[in-house]
């Protein structure tokens, strides 16, 4: 999300970042906050950023000029699994697209030289994952704990099965700390949660933080439990 730009290319959905920074994305995560201010200084979205999207050769050439022997990389969750609500469930299908644009990254690298470590969440969860559960009990993806558990664990499969010749490393989250505290006890990151109702349409600053960490570590140990078995 950070580098890539290009958001709306090969097929890729939204994700909770799109949401938080640009207005009229979605009604569960909104771009401003209950003051009328914006999320993101000055209203700046990554829809373009530095367009790594496009000029991953040019990065991966310049790890190589520089005697990076190795690089660390992030997938977009969104670019490689869309979603859709049917019948009250969740319903995943692969974009092909994606895929292949992460193989020839990975590929560029690998060409180079440059060894990889490949983070599969990278905080830009589907925007559709989340939507569906504001609809659930729980109320946010990460505090839906087996459930996310399990959609995150299908998202890692496809990527060991698609890209393990090609990775050297695997992380599975990033920075989950933050992904907790900023963005459901301060609310200053995707999807915004926090108990001040002047800053966070909704969430709860005292409890959900430990819960999201829950989940989080769920999620970890599913992907991982799955890696094991294949």
């Amino acid at each position: 999300y950070q580098v890539e730009g290009f958001r709306q290319a090969d097929g890729r959905q939204p994700s909770i970042w799109d949401a938080f920074d640009t207005p009229g994305l979605s009604g569960v995560i909104r771009a401003t906050k209950p003051d009328g201010s914006p999320n993101i200084f000055q209203r700046q979205n990554a829809a373009s950023s530095d367009e790594d999207y496009t000029r991953y050769p040019e990065t991966a050439q310049l790890h190589k000029d520089l005697g990076f022997g190795a690089a660390r990389l992030s997938l977009s969750w969104p670019r490689l699994l869309s979603y859709r609500v049917e019948g009250g469930r969740l319903v995943s299908a692969r974009n092909g697209a994606g895929i292949d644009h992460y193989r020839a990254v990975l590929q560029a690298y690998r060409s180079r030289g440059v060894q990889t470590a490949l983070t599969l969440f990278h905080w830009d969860l589907p925007l559709t994952i989340e939507e569906f559960a504001a609809s659930q009990p729980c109320g946010s993806a990460w505090l839906c704990h087996e459930w996310i558990a399990d959609v995150f664990a299908e998202f890692a499969a496809l990527a060991l099965h698609e890209y393990r010749d090609s990775v050297d490393w695997w992380i599975t989250i990033n920075e989950p700390l933050t992904v907790a505290s900023n963005g459901y006890s301060a609310g200053n990151h995707a999807p915004g949660r926090c108990s001040d109702r002047k800053a966070c349409w909704a969430g709860n600053s005292t409890t959900e933080p430990y819960l999201v960490v829950k989940g989080l570590l769920l999620a970890h140990a599913r992907a991982f439990r799955m890696w094991e078995s294949l």
